[in-house]
């Protein structure tokens, strides 16, 4: 493209020509200088505006040129832009697309797993209430004593009692009307002096037999001694009746004798003057028809009563028969509680395990029970441990009586020259027999600091788990990373699986540092703040009160020190108010002493071991659960304790020196931090009514009964969901590919965690999701 001024100049110069003309032709004309003047002029300016257009033309060409190149350099450089921020919207709408479809599957995602988990949740919530109720059914049926003995005994008095009690009726009032008919006739006058001191006695004797039948129910005692007394009552009363019975017969034959005499007296009169025989011989056979009637009556009578005892007999017999059948069962009952009641043996064989059985049987037939626990060998000969528990009032002076010191070297072969020893341990309620069978060997001085030596000092988790699954009033004290709530999981853990449940919901966290970064609860918090804490502490309360006995709970309190400081004070009654609520501290009280009564257990976590600043309340009020202090909150407690006497304050002040010394160094050797999970820890147990010691706390690792509490339910082959599963990932440790590992502290993606590996070769940290097998 140029650019042309010619059309501009033009003009000027065609005018410029045409000038220069007219001059010439007027200057050919005329010959007049202003001719050549005005051909001169006009030449000059068409020649200049010439050259000028054609110069101005150049330049501006020129410049146009330079102006286009720049804007050309510009557009190229636009327009690569603008190729690249094409190329990036479509890939932006690509990936918008993508993102798009991304959140289409993944709501659907979502859909298919929240109508997963409320199925799986419904069908959980119904298993758990069918296990409810079917431990119920199975308590109930456990609990309820086998009376069938009892049943069967008390049948066989029932029955003897109803037939009795109607066989004294019927005949006391069927005796008492045939008195009364014979009163009230005048065939009988001769008699009535006889008849009415006999009715009058009916009455006493109707009494004595309602007494006899009133102690049917109080007999008791062995099965022969129920049925002997039982039939002697029954004989007794028959016997009595039969008499009486006679003797109403022979008052009735009284006036029928006094007529024969009479006759015989007539007669008399009659054969001196008569002889009558034939009307003797009338008389006599109408007297012998009516005895001989009165004697099929009483047959009669007698034979009913035959029957009856004959159909009463095979009763008994059949009762007695099922009795001697519960009898068996009772004598095979016995038999296996006396092979109960035998004190446990060792099992295998050997010199050792022969020896410790054959002590306890020696024992038992004094009337000791040693139960055979364990036995271990040592550098000089062997220890054997008993279990005193059922005689644990057992002295050393009862168990070595006369020769027993001897006799017991003698079972064990001790070396000769030496006696076995006895140790006791009231608090465990075992006694450890020491046998030497080697002379002893001089060895070099232990270190205090051995794990020899500390395990002397310290129990074992192994060793004191056993008493905390038992616990249902626990206070756990420690500083910031000292471990309070792993090893409160530890606890729970071991109380869920001796009470047989497994389930996250019978456990109630209140935790409010719920979200932080020193927030290492594997459990769900279902408090969060210090106000749910002190509803929950008491809804505790009232459940106490009301000595609630329904599904088991673990009701979990964390930080109760700041919770209490930030809890109401102590209200005083008003008129609008006469009883106020109760604090805070009152109810954590309540709870302490009413808990047992019920079916939960309560855990109390703070950092301060002094109870004496707790408002309203003194230290004596919290000596009644067991408290737990971690690493230095045990000397802290220990300079505050009053009911722990100055000796064995001073020895266990000792031991928590020398095991905070054992935990720097092994925590020292291996090069962790006093907070890590792996580091070595030591806590004071004062179980209430116990001697206190010290426990070697276990590392505060992932635990397998937690991972199961928090693995999804196993759904069966038989049930059908109109939804498919949908499969829950897990991570694993980036460094070494293990599943184990804890939380250790929160990241700024509110979607992922920071964790700490535990395998102990590797124990490094990484960042990932918050998934399920996270501790």
């Amino acid at each position: 493209m140029n650019i042309s001024l010619k059309s501009a100049s033009r003009g000027l110069t065609v005018v410029a020509s045409l000038l220069c003309f007219g001059g010439v032709l007027s200057f050919v004309k005329s010959k007049q200088p202003l001719a050549v003047n005005i051909i001169v002029a006009s030449a000059s300016v068409a020649i200049s505006s010439e050259l000028t257009s054609r110069n101005n033309d150049k330049k501006a060409n020129e410049q146009l040129a330079d102006i286009a190149a720049n804007h050309t350099k510009e557009w190229q450089v636009l327009n690569s832009k603008f190729e690249q921020q094409s190329k990036v919207l479509k890939e932006i709408e690509t990936l918008r697309d993508e993102l798009q479809q991304d959140f289409f599957n993944a709501s659907d995602e979502i859909v298919l797993k929240n109508q997963t988990i409320e199925i799986l949740q419904k069908k959980f919530n119904q298993l758990t209430l069918d296990f409810a109720l079917k431990t119920q059914e199975l308590d109930s049926k456990l609990q309820c004593e086998d009376m069938r003995y009892q049943e069967l005994i008390n049948v066989f008095k029932g029955l003897i009692f109803e037939h009795l009690n109607e066989r004294i009726y019927k005949f006391f009032n069927t005796l008492d009307e045939s008195i009364s008919k014979k009163l009230d006739s005048e065939d009988y006058q001769a008699i009535h002096d006889n008849l009415l001191p006999f009715k009058d006695k009916l009455q006493l004797h109707y009494d004595t037999h309602c007494e006899l039948l009133k102690s049917i129910d109080e007999i008791d005692g062995e099965l022969s001694d129920i049925v002997t007394d039982i039939l002697g009552i029954y004989s007794r009363i028959v016997d009595e009746q039969t008499a009486l019975k006679t003797r109403f017969r022979n008052l009735l034959n009284i006036d029928e004798r006094r007529s024969l005499e009479d006759a015989y007296n007539t007669l008399a009169d009659y054969s001196k003057t008569h002889t009558p025989i034939t009307k003797a011989k009338d008389l006599l056979g109408e007297y012998n028809a009516f005895q001989k009637n009165q004697l099929n009556n009483l047959g009669e009578q007698l034979e009913d009563n035959l029957n009856s005892l004959s159909e009463m007999r095979a009763q008994v017999f059949d009762l007695i028969a099922q009795i001697e059948q519960i009898s068996l069962e009772k004598e095979n009952l016995k038999t296996q509680l006396n092979e109960a009641k035998k004190p446990q043996q060792f099992y295998g064989s050997g010199k050792i395990v022969e020896a410790g059985n054959q002590i306890s049987e020696h024992y038992y037939k004094l009337g000791y029970k040693l139960d055979c626990l364990d036995w271990a060998e040592t550098l000089t000969g062997y220890t054997l441990t008993y279990g005193i528990r059922n005689n644990p009032a057992l002295t050393e002076k009862e168990l070595l009586a006369d020769n027993l010191h001897e006799q017991l070297a003698a079972y064990t072969t001790s070396l000769k020259g030496t006696l076995p020893t006895v140790e006791f341990n009231r608090q465990n309620c075992t006694l450890v027999l020491t046998v030497q069978l080697r002379p002893l060997v001089k060895k070099e001085q232990i270190d205090e600091l051995s794990d020899e030596a500390i395990n002397r000092l310290a129990r074992s988790w192994d060793t004191w788990k056993k008493h905390a699954l038992k616990w249902n009033r626990i206070r756990i004290t420690g500083g910031s990373g000292a471990g309070k709530s792993p090893l409160t999981e530890r606890i729970v853990s071991e109380q869920l699986q001796h009470k047989k449940v497994k389930g996250l919901e019978v456990i109630k966290l209140f935790n409010p540092q719920a979200g932080s970064r020193k927030d290492n609860w594997s459990f769900p918090s279902i408090g969060k703040t210090h106000q749910d804490s002190i509803r929950g502490i008491a809804e505790l309360t009232a459940l106490c009160g009301r000595k609630y006995q329904g599904f088991f709970g673990i009701w979990i309190f964390d930080e109760v020190d700041s919770t209490l400081r930030q809890a109401p004070g102590k209200k005083r009654p008003t008129a609008d108010d006469p009883e106020p609520e109760p604090t805070m501290a009152a109810n954590m009280l309540s709870i302490i002493t009413q808990i047992d009564h019920t079916s939960q257990a309560v855990f109390y976590l703070g950092q301060g071991a002094n109870t004496g600043k707790i408002p309203n309340t003194t230290k004596g009020d919290w000596n009644n659960l067991v408290a737990i202090h971690i690493n230095g909150n045990a000397k802290d407690y220990l300079r505050l304790a009053d009911h722990i006497d100055s000796e064995s304050k001073d020895k266990l002040m000792k031991q928590a020196d020398l095991l905070q010394k054992y935990c720097d160094r092994k925590n020292s050797e291996l090069g962790l931090d006093r907070v890590e999970p792996g580091a070595y820890r030591f806590a004071l147990i004062d179980e209430y009514g116990e001697k206190q010691y010290y426990v070697l706390l276990p590392l505060f690792s992932a635990d397998e009964f937690l991972d199961s509490l928090s693995t999804p339910i196993q759904i069966e082959p038989s049930i059908k969901l109109t939804t498919p599963a949908v499969s829950l990932p897990q991570i694993h440790c980036p460094h070494c590919q293990s599943t184990k590992f804890h939380r250790h502290s929160a990241v700024k993606d509110a979607n992922k965690y920071r964790y700490s590996c535990l395998n102990f070769e590797c124990k490094k940290t990484f960042v990932a999701d918050i998934l399920t097998n996270s501790n």
